[in-house]
């Protein structure tokens, strides 16, 4: 469980950081705002074993940010 935690938070660290570095327009810093809103919402669900709930928001972070492979993975590891 702690390994998962460290994983989360080291995520949602990372994507932070390259939301921000990608982000050129002021659109695209609101839309990756967003994701990481949904990303750090799902982590947060995941963590109270809401899975239903984190399969929701990871989804919406998906749908915002279809370039980043990892949001898929996070939806999968909830699943399995």
């Amino acid at each position: 469980m702690k390994t998962v935690v460290a994983m989360l938070v080291t995520f949602t660290v990372l994507f932070g950081v390259t939301l921000s570095l990608q982000a050129e327009t002021t659109s695209t810093e609101k839309l990756a705002k967003e994701t990481l809103q949904h990303v750090s919402q799902g982590s947060a669900a995941y963590l109270k074993r809401d899975y239903k709930q984190a399969i929701h928001l990871y989804s919406q972070a998906l749908e915002l940010e279809k370039r980043e492979p990892t949001l898929e993975k996070n939806i999968w590891r909830v699943v399995v």
